[in-house]
Formats: C-alpha cells, structure tokens, sequence
C-alpha cells in the first residue's frame, strides 16, 4: 500500500470533558437547532464555549467579517480548545480565507469539523499547512438533519473510536475499480468557486469526494466542467459522488457524471452517504483512503491511529 502523506497535520483525539469551540463563519442560523446540537455535544462529554458574538447577524451572514474571523481566530490560539465544531453553512466562509492565521493552526492543529460552506476552509487548511480536518455535520444539522448512525459516526471519528471504514449497500457504481490516495474535495459549488485561488488544494493523486444541494443538473454539468477544464479532475485517482439533495433525479445525474468525467479512467462511486441529508457520514479530510467500487466503500488505513 503507498504510503500516506509523511507532512501532515493531524489534531488529537477528543477525550471525555474536552473543550470544543463552536464558531459562526458562515450564515446566521436558527437559534433552537443551535440549542438541540449544544445538548447532543455536551450528551457526548464535551464542553462547548462560545460567545453571545456568534448570534450577530448582517444581512445574510453571522455578523461582519471581521468579528467572524477574529473568533475564529481566538479559538484557533485558545489553548483549551481541542476541536472547532462550525454551527452552520450557508455562506461566507470564502471571505475570511484571507483573514485566517494559517501560522497560528500550524503551530497548534486544532480539529476543525464541517461540511457545505466550511469545505472552503477545510480546503484551504488543507492546502495550507496540510492540517486533516472532517468533513461532517454541523451543530444544527447535528439534532434534526443526521440520522442515528451518522451522528455516531461523527462523534466516533473526533473520539478516534471508528472501525476504519465507510460502507454503503446502496451506493451505485458507475465506473468498477479500485484507487487510493488523499480524500478531498466536499461541496462542488464551494470548491468550484476556490478554483484559481491559494485555497484549492491539489488533486493530482486524490480520491475526490464531491456532493451539493439545490443546484439543477445543468448547474452541476456546468461546475463539473469547469474544474474539468482547469486539468485538476484530469489527475485524480478516484471520484466518489456523495448525496445531491435536490439536485434533479439520480438518473439525470449519473446522466451527467458520465457525459462529464466519463472519459477519465477512474472508478467512479455514486449515491454515497454524504452530503445534504439525513446519511451524512463523516470523513478525514486529506487522510488517506481507499475506494472499493465493488465493496461499495470507503477504508481509512490511517484513521484509527495511537495518540
């Protein structure tokens, strides 16, 4: 097996009575979901701190950028906290990029966790200082949108806990095979839109993980096209297709996975348990991963690792 990645970055493991922080980067969001997921983290044995900041809001943003950045900041240099869990997508995270002190979670590789919007900074910690980050629910999306057993997930990969894999009976294949490398990627529109920035990281090598929500086929179509033309599709080892909720149906879309990327000579994994809906499995973003087509799984050599 290739080795894995010898320079990255990866944050200890959750242990019971941790500190966890919970940012607001992105949109303003629904102060009970925020309550339920509060109560599912401290359920699991962890202490969340954050400030009253994180209820601000302007226009569609948790508050001015500069104030989100400035938390996020602060938790990154705060020594008691372990893992930075985000409270919702939406949008605005792209805008801090900039502003984040890359320096400061160099030196400390704080856990961070979040998908949808918060792939941009996922991306970008990722491209960075190579920090592995996960790719998962957020605290709203904790309580009423995650089912039982990837909420588990979730809490089992920041404890170190899980079993190494993700398997999923009803995934479909488009294209057999079997690859490996770093496992990127996240939410298309967000990472369409780092395409040409610092943040994007490099898929030469990669399994690629995408999924979205709300966008039409044709939108889809035109986003995977795009970074098609910048050559970095051309260089991945594998592509795995999580849910597109809303997206037009399954059939439309394998339609447009294949007109786009079926010309690549890569085994192409479809209908993964990850993304907008209630399946969101969690995963390491940047560990190292193995994709199985005929299994219909994903398997983390290195995820279970000893502190």
């Amino acid at each position: 097996m290739s080795m894995a990645h010898p320079l990255l970055l990866r944050s200890p493991h959750l242990r019971l009575g941790d500190v966890v922080g919970l940012a607001a980067a992105s949109s303003s969001f629904d102060p009970e979901a925020f309550d339920r997921g509060v109560d599912i983290i401290k359920r699991h044995g962890y202490i969340p701190k954050y400030t009253s900041r994180v209820f601000d809001k302007s226009s569609y943003l948790a508050g001015h950028d500069s104030a989100r950045a400035a938390e996020l900041n602060s938790l990154i240099t705060d020594q008691d906290v372990k893992a930075i869990l985000f409270i919702r997508g939406g949008y605005g995270v792209a805008r801090l990029l900039p502003q984040i002190d890359m320096t400061a979670l160099a030196a400390r590789p704080v856990l961070l966790a979040g998908f949808s919007d918060i792939t941009a900074l996922l991306a970008a910690a990722y491209s960075g200082v190579r920090l592995v980050s996960i790719h998962g629910p957020l605290v709203t999306s904790l309580a009423d949108k995650t089912d039982p057993a990837s909420q588990q997930r979730f809490f089992d990969l920041l404890a170190g806990e899980t079993d190494g894999q993700i398997v999923s009976s009803d995934a479909v294949t488009l294209r057999p095979g079997r690859a490996e490398g770093p496992l990127l990627g996240g939410n298309l529109s967000v990472l369409c839109h780092l395409a040409g920035t610092p943040y994007f990281p490099n898929l030469a090598g990669a399994v690629l993980l995408l999924e979205d929500r709300g966008e039409a086929p044709y939108r889809i179509d035109r986003m995977l096209t795009h970074l098609k033309l910048t050559g970095q599709l051309n260089q991945i080892a594998g592509l795995v297709l999580g849910r597109f909720t809303e997206c037009g149906s399954p059939e439309q879309l394998h339609q447009v996975f294949l007109d786009v990327l079926g010309d690549l000579p890569i085994p192409i994994l479809s209908e993964f348990p990850v993304g907008h809906g209630p399946q969101n499995m969690a995963w390491s973003y940047g560990e190292w991963a193995v994709l199985e087509t005929e299994a219909k799984r994903l398997v983390f050599p290195y995820e279970v690792r000893p502190e």
